[in-house]
C-alpha cells in the first residue's frame, strides 16, 4: 500500500520509503478514527466494511475513469473501447477474467491490477502496447513463462507486482529502467536473472518467501545502489562465501558483501544459513543505517511464525570467533532476539549486553548447554546498582537449556521485566523455580501467560523464602492463562513463603493456596502434577480468583482422588464453560461431597459450563455422590470416554455401594438434568448396559441432536423408552463397536404392532445414522420408526455379522411403504446375512438417492425390485409400483453378483468391487449394459484381462464407451493386461476417456494396446505395477493429444516410459520417430530403480509446454550425452532430481533437460 501510493503522487513531500511509510500508517490511524478503516487481531493489516468499498468504488468510478471488479462481481466480458480509453486505474481482485484482448487500448492508464483465480490466463503479445502512462503493474497468481514484448513500451512503469507467479525468464524486466519497485513475493522462479542490475534506479526489492530462488548472479545487488529495502525472508540463502570469491570453481553465486554497495539500505530481511557466510565485520557497514530489519543466521529458525517488531535478529553462533562488533551493535539495538548453540555463553547479560538490552521486546534462547542463568552478575555487585534489564522485555521464550539453574539470580532494579507479558520454558531439567524473589518482587502487572513444560527438577513456580511474611500475598494481576505440564517434582505453585516441606496424608500439600492471587486467570491447563490436592479446601473461601476461570484442563494429574470439593464448583466455578480431564488414573470421582465440609444435597454446579470431557479415567466411578437431583443448566457438549467403570454420572450416597456393585449399569437418570445439551459422545464405557434409565428428569436431553456411542462392549441398548421422548431434535446417530447391542432404537409394543406414536414421531428429524461393527444386531430401524424418517438424508450400515434386514420384521400383515425422499446415500459394507431391506411385503422409495454403495452382502440379490427378490410370490402390478425408487442415482458401488434394477443402467460413475468368481466374460457383458457411464472403477477380482475382444462375446459389435471420462483399475493382483493385444478385432472403445489410473496391479505387462487410441487422455498415473516394464508404445504415445500429467510411482521392473512398438518399424524415418507431446505439462516418477530412461534412441520426443518434472530415486536414470529427449519448452520448466546421495547433485545453471534422458 505504501508503494502503491508513493508511486501515485500521494504522499507529497516524502522522498524515501521510510517517510511514506510513517505517512501511510498516520492517514491509516485517521481512516480508522472515522471507522473507515477497521482493526483486526493482525498487526499491520486492516479491513474495510463492503459497504464503505461499495461507496468508495462508486465515488472514483463516477468520472468513468475507474474500473474496479472484486471478489463476488461478474465480469463476463470487457468494456468498450470508449470506456478503456478514459480508464486511469484498473483493478480485478480475485474474479474470473474473459481471454485478455490483444491490446487492452488504454492510453491513460496509470494503474492496472490483475489478481486472477485461473493460473493459466495467459497475457497476449502485445497487450501493453499502448500503456505509454502506466506507473503500476500488479500481476498476482499467474503462471508467466516470459512478459510479453509490449512490457518494453511501459517507459513509464515505476512498480511491478509479479506476486504468486510461476516465473522462468524475467531477463525483460532489466528493459524497464524507469522501474523503482519490483515485488516477486511467494512466485516460484530458480533465477534472479543478470539484467535486474540494470534497473539501477530502483529503491525496493522484495523477494520474500521464494524458496525455490537458488541464484542471484554476481554484481546484480551491488548494482542497484539506490536500493532503500531488501527483503529476502525464507528465500535465498546460497551466498556465496568470502572463500568462494577468489575462487571460481566453487560456485557462482551473490555474495553478502555485495551489500557493502548499498548505501541508502535502511531495511533489509536476509536469510543466512550458516555463520561462515558472513564476511569479516560485515555488520560494521549496517550497525547505524538499518531502521527496519529481519535477519536469521543459521539453519534452524521458522520462517512462518509471526514477527511484529520492525528490529528481528535470530542468531546460531557455533563459534566465539564469529562473533564482531558490527554483530554485537545489531544485537543491541534489535527488539526480537533468538539466539541459538552460542558456544562459551553461559551469561545472557554479562557477556552480550552490558547495558540490560534495553530495547529488547522478545527474547528467545534455545539449544544451550552451558547457559546457567539469564541474568547473573560476575563482578560482586547486583544490576539494582545499574541500568535494570529487559525493562520493556514483552516475551521470554527459554528451550532446552540443559544447564539453566535460574532466570535470575541477583537482586533486580524494580524496572526489570516490568513489561514481561509471556514467558515461556520447556525442557530446563536443572531449573527448580521460574521466579525468584529478587525478579518478582511482589507484582507483575503486565503478565498475561505462563508456560512451564517438561523442567525435570522444578518444586515451585515462585521461589519461597523463609524470612519473607508469610501473610504477604503473591499477586499476578495480569495473568489470563497459566499452563503446567510435566513437572514430576513440582510441590508447589509457591511453598507459602517459607522452606519447603514434604506433604504427608494428614497434611497434603496443595499446588494453589491463599497466598497466591490471578484476579483475571481465565484459562488453566495442569499436566502430569504429582500432587494429592490441587487446591486448599479449607480455605476455598479465600480462593475467589477461581471465580474468573473460563476453561480448566486437568490431565495425567495420577495422585488426584477427585477435583475439587461440591462447594467450589457451586460457588467458585461459576464462570466456568470448558471442564477437560483426562487420564489421570486414580480419580474415583469428580466432585467430592466428602472433603472440607462439602454440600450433601446439590441442585446445581458449574453453572456455566458448557463442555465437559472425560477420558481415560481408568478408576471413575461416578461424578459425584448427591442425595438431590442436579442440573448443567448450560451445559452444550458432554464428552465421555474410556472410563471402563463409570456407572451413573450421579449416585445417591445412601446406595453408592449398591449401586457399583450391580451388574446392570445406566449412565443418566432422574437425579441429572441436561435441558440444553446438544451433542453426547459416549466411548469405552463397558460398564454400560443401557446409556439411559427408564426414569429421566423432566426436559432433559430436549436438544440433542447428536449422539455417538463407541466401543460400549456390554451395551445392550441404545435408546430406549425412556428417552424417546425427549429426542425431538436428534439429527445424527453413530454407533460403532457395540459388540452386545441388540437393538439401536427400543420402541415399546413394536413387535406386536402396538406402539406410542408420540415416542416414535420424534424420530422424522433424523439425518444421519451410521452403525458399524455391531455383532449382535439383527435389524437396525423398527418398521414404525422407518416409515417416519422422512428427512433422512445417510445411511450407512458396515460389518454387523448377524444383522438379516434393515427394517424389522412386523406382525400385522400389512403392505409396508417406506419412503426416504431426502436420502442421497446409503451405504451396505460386509453383511454377510442381510436378506432384504424388510422382510415382508413392502414398497421402499428412494427418489433422492444419489450414490449407492453395496459391498460384502453375499446374501442380499437385489435392493429396489424388493418383491421379485424378497417374496416367494408377486405379482406384476406390484413390481410396476417400484419403478423410480432410485431415480435420482449417479454413484454405484457394488459386487459383481448383485442383481440390479434397470433404472440403474442409467448411472453415471459405477464402482465395481469384483470377486473371484467374477470372469471376464461376465464383466464385459456387465458393462456394456450402462450407456452414460462417466466414471468406472475396478476393484480387486482374479481375473487376467478386463475388457475381452468381441469375437468372444457371440459376435457383437464392439463396444463404446461414448461418455466414460475417468477409468480406475485398483489392487487386480492376476491381471496381465487391460484387454488383449494379438487381436485384429477392436476392443472397447473409450473416445472421450481424460483419466486412466492403474494401481496395485502386480503382474500388469500391458496397460493400453497399440491397437487403440486416446486421442483425449488427459492424466495418466500408474501405481505399484511391479510387472510392467514399459509404461506405454510409441504409437500409442503418438495419440496422446490432450496429455497433461503422467504419474509413474514405485514400479519395480520399469525399464522405459515408451517401448518400440513394432519389429518392422523404420528405424531411419524421422518423422516416425518423432513423438511429440503437445500439451504435457507434468512429468512425476518416483522409486523406479530400473528406469534407465524415457525411450529408445530410435525416438525424438519433444515436450513444448513442459513446467514441471520430478524423479525421485531412480537410480539408473542415465545422462545421456547426445539425449533422446527434446525441451522445447517457453513455459518454465523447473527439474528436480532426487535421487540417493551418491548420486550427486546436477548443475542448477544447466537447462538442457534433454541431458537427462
Amino acid at each position: 500500500m505504501c508503494t502503491l501510493g508513493l508511486e501515485l503522487s500521494l504522499f507529497e513531500g516524502t522522498n524515501t520509503i521510510e517517510e511514506a511509510n510513517d505517512r501511510l500508517y498516520s492517514s491509516v490511524d485517521k481512516l480508522k478514527d472515522y471507522c473507515l478503516l477497521l482493526d483486526t487481531d493482525e498487526d499491520g493489516i486492516v479491513t474495510m466494511h463492503d459497504l464503505t468499498r461499495d461507496v468508495a468504488r462508486k465515488i472514483a468510478s463516477m468520472e468513468g475513469h475507474f474500473l474496479s471488479k472484486g471478489y463476488g462481481d461478474e465480469f463476463k466480458e470487457w468494456p468498450t473501447k470508449e470506456i478503456l480509453e478514459k480508464c486511469t486505474t484498473i483493478s480485478l481482485d480475485e474474479i474470473n477474467i474473459p481471454n485478455l484482448p490483444e491490446e487492452l487500448g488504454s492510453p491513460e492508464l496509470q494503474m492496472f491490477e490483475l489478481y486472477s483465480k485461473d493460473k493459466t490466463l495467459e497475457i497476449p503479445p502485445h497487450f501493453f502496447k499502448e500503456m505509454k502512462q502506466l506507473k503500476v503493474l500488479d500481476l498476482t497468481n499467474l503462471c508467466i513463462p516470459s512478459l510479453p514484448p509490449s512490457v518494453q513500451s511501459l517507459s513509464s512503469l515505476q512498480t511491478l507486482r509479479l506476486d504468486q507467479c510461476e516465473l522462468r525468464d524475467l531477463g525483460i524486466v532489466g528493459e524497464l529502467r524507469s522501474l523503482e519497485i519490483l515485488s516477486l513475493i511467494f512466485s516460484k522462479f530458480k533465477q534472479l536473472p543478470k539484467e535486474i542490475g540494470q534497473l539501477t534506479r530502483l529503491r525496493l526489492l522484495d523477494l520474500r518467501n521464494c524458496p525455490e530462488l537458488e541464484v542471484i548472479h554476481p554484481n546484480v545487488i551491488s548494482s542497484l545502489t539506490r536500493l532503500e529495502e531488501l527483503n529476502m525472508n525464507n528465500s535465498f540463502n546460497k551466498w556465496k562465501t568470502e572463500e568462494a570469491n577468489n575462487n571460481i570453481s566453487l560456485g557462482s553465486n551473490a555474495s553478502l558483501s555485495e551489500l557493502k554497495h548499498l548505501s541508502n539500505l535502511t531495511t533489509l530481511g536476509i536469510n543466512i544459513k550458516a555463520a561462515g557466510q558472513l564476511p569479516f565485520n560485515f555488520f560494521n557497514f549496517f550497525y547505524d543505517k538499518l531502521n527496519h530489519f529481519k535477519i536469521f543466521i543459521g539453519d534452524v529458525w521458522d520462517w512462518d511464525a509471526e514477527y511484529a517488531t520492525s528490529k528481528t535478529l535470530k542468531l546460531k553462533l557455533s563459534q566465539t570467533n564469529q562473533w564482531d562488533q558490527g554483530l554485537q551493535t545489531i544485537l543491541n539495538r534489535c527488539e526480537d532476539l533468538s539466539l541459538d548453540v552460542f558456544d562459551g555463553v553461559n551469561n545472557i547479560v554479562y557477556q552480550l549486553d552490558m547495558d540490560g538490552f534495553q530495547r529488547l521486546k522478545k527474547l528467545h534462547v534455545q539449544n544451550n548447554p552451558e547457559i546457567s542463568h539469564i541474568v547473573q552478575s560476575n563482578i560482586g555487585y547486583t544490576w539494582i546498582h545499574f541500568h535494570a534489564p529487559f525493562p520493556v522485555l514483552e516475551e521470554l521464550s527459554l528451550l532446552n537449556l540443559i544447564s539453566l539453574e535460574s532466570v535470575c539470580s541477583v537482586q533486580l532494579a524494580v524496572d526489570s521485566f516490568k513489561k514481561l507479558k509471556i514467558i515461556k520454558v520447556k525442557n530446563c531439567p536443572k531449573l527448580k523455580n521460574l521466579f525468584s524473589c529478587s525478579m518478582l518482587g511482589h507484582e507483575l502487572f503486565e503478565l498475561e501467560k505462563i508456560e512451564v513444560e517438561d523442567c525435570k527438577r522444578m518444586k515451585e513456580i515462585v521461589e519461597g523464602k523463609e524470612e519473607q511474611l508469610v501473610d504477604d500475598p503473591i499477586k499476578f494481576l495480569g495473568l489470563r492463562s497459566l499452563t503446567l505440564q510435566s513437572l514430576p517434582e513440582l510441590i508447589s505453585f509457591s511453598s507459602n513463603h517459607s522452606p519447603l516441606v514434604a506433604s504427608t496424608s494428614r497434611n497434603p500439600m496443595q499446588l494453589f493456596n491463599d497466598k497466591i492471587v490471578f484476579p483475571k486467570l481465565k484459562d488453566l491447563i495442569l499436566s502430569s502434577i504429582p500432587l494429592n490436592e490441587l487446591w486448599d479446601g479449607q480455605l476455598s473461601t479465600r480462593l475467589c480468583w477461581i471465580q474468573n476461570l473460563t476453561s480448566l484442563t486437568v490431565e495425567g494429574c495420577d495422585g488426584l482422588t477427585f477435583l475439587c470439593s461440591s462447594f467450589m464448583s457451586m460457588n467458585l466455578f461459576v464462570q466456568l464453560k470448558r471442564l477437560k480431564v483426562r487420564r489421570c488414573q486414580n480419580m474415583v470421582e469428580i466432585i467430592s461431597t466428602e472433603e472440607y465440609g462439602a454440600v450433601k444435597n446439590i441442585s446445581y454446579m458449574f453453572p456455566k459450563l458448557e463442555t465437559l470431557v472425560l477420558e481415560a479415567l481408568g478408576k471413575l466411578e461416578t461424578f459425584c455422590a448427591s442425595a438431590s437431583h442436579i442440573e448443567f443448566p448450560c451445559l452444550q457438549g458432554l464428552i465421555i470416554k474410556e472410563c471402563s467403570k463409570l456407572g451413573p454420572l450421579i449416585i445417591d450416597p445412601r446406595r453408592r455401594q449398591n449401586v457399583i456393585d450391580t451388574a446392570r449399569h445406566h449412565l443418566f437418570d432422574e437425579k441429572v438434568g441436561f435441558p440444553r445439551l446438544e451433542y453426547l459422545v459416549i466411548q469405552g464405557l463397558h460398564k454400560l448396559t443401557t446409556v439411559w434409565h427408564i426414569q429421566l428428569a423432566p426436559d432433559s436431553f430436549c436438544k440433542l441432536t447428536n449422539i455417538q456411542v463407541i466401543s460400549c462392549s456390554s451395551l445392550l441398548h441404545i435408546l430406549v423408552p425412556g428417552i424417546l421422548k425427549s429426542l425431538h431434535s436428534l439429527k445424527e446417530l453413530y454407533v460403532e463397536d457395540c459388540e452386545s447391542v441388540e437393538a439401536v432404537f427400543k420402541v415399546e409394543g413394536t413387535s406386536g404392532g402396538d406402539h406410542d406414536q408420540s415416542e416414535i414421531f420424534i424420530f422424522r428429524n433424523l439425518v444421519d445414522v451410521n452403525i458399524l461393527n455391531c455383532k449382535s444386531l439383527k435389524n437396525v430401524f423398527p418398521a414404525p420408526v422407518a416409515r417416519l424418517l422422512e428427512k433422512l438424508e445417510f445411511l450407512w450400515i458396515e460389518n454387523c455379522e448377524i444383522l438379516e434386514q434393515i427394517v424389522a420384521e412386523e406382525e400385522v400383515g400389512l403392505l409396508s411403504n417406506f419412503m426416504f425422499p431426502r436420502a442421497t446415500s446409503l451405504i451396505l459394507y460386509f453383511l454377510p446375512q442381510l436378506r432384504s431391506f424388510h422382510p415382508r411385503k413392502h414398497t421402499s422409495n428412494w427418489p433422492s438417492l444419489s450414490e449407492l454403495r453395496i459391498v460384502g452382502c453375499d446374501k442380499l440379490e437385489i435392493l429396489a425390485d424388493e418383491y421379485s427378490s424378497f417374496q416367494q410370490q408377486q405379482h406384476e402390478d406390484d413390481s410396476k409400483q417400484q419403478k423410480g425408487s432410485f431415480s435420482n442415482l449417479e454413484n454405484l458401488y457394488m459386487t459383481l453378483d448383485l442383481h440390479v434394477p434397470l433404472e440403474f443402467y442409467k448411472i453415471n460413475d459405477l464402482s465395481l468391487n469384483c470377486t473371484s468368481n467374477t470372469s471376464s466374460a461376465d464383466l464385459s457383458v456387465f458393462l456394456q449394459k450402462f450407456h452414460k457411464l462417466k466414471t468406472l472403477e475396478l476393484f480387486f477380482g482374479d481375473m487376467e484381462e478386463i475388457f475381452m475382444n468381441e469375437e468372444l462375446l457371440d459376435g457383437e459389435e464392439p463396444h463404446v464407451f461414448v461418455h466414460l471420462k475417468s477409468l480406475k483399475i485398483h489392487g487386480m493382483d492376476n491381471l496381465i493386461q487391460v484387454w488383449k493385444d494379438n487381436s485384429n478385432l477392436p476392443g472397447p472403445v473409450f473416445p472421450n476417456l481424460e483419466i486412466l489410473k492403474v494401481k496395485k496391479c502386480g503382474r500388469l505387462k500391458n496397460i493400453v494396446p497399440s491397437s487403440t487410441s486416446f486421442c483425449n487422455l488427459v492424466q495418466l498415473e500408474v501405481l505399484e505395477c511391479h510387472g510392467l516394464k514399459h509404461l506405454i508404445t510409441c504409437s500409442v504415445a503418438k495419440s496422446f493429444h490432450q496429455l497433461q500429467s503422467i504419474i509413474v510411482e514405485d514400479c519395480q521392473r520399469m525399464l522405459e516410459i515408451v517401448a518400440s512398438s513394432d519389429d518392422n518399424e523404420n528405424i531411419d524415418d524421422a518423422d516416425a520417430n518423432k513423438i511429440i507431446f503437445s500439451r504435457l505439462k507434468d512429468l512425476k516418477f518416483c522409486n523406479l530403480p530400473n528406469l534407465k530412461g524415457f525411450c529408445s534412441r530410435n525416438y525424438n520426443v519433444k515436450f513444448p509446454f513442459l513446467t514441471t518434472w520430478s524423479a525421485t530415486n531412480c537410480i539408473e536414470m542415465k545422462i545421456s550425452i547426445d539425449g533422446v529427449l527434446q525441451n522445447d519448452s517457453k513455459h518454465g520448466v523447473v527439474p528436480q532430481i532426487t535421487q540417493k546421495e551418491e548420486q550427486g547433485e546436477h548443475d542448477d545453471n544447466d537447462d538442457d533437460f534433454e541431458k537427462w534422458w
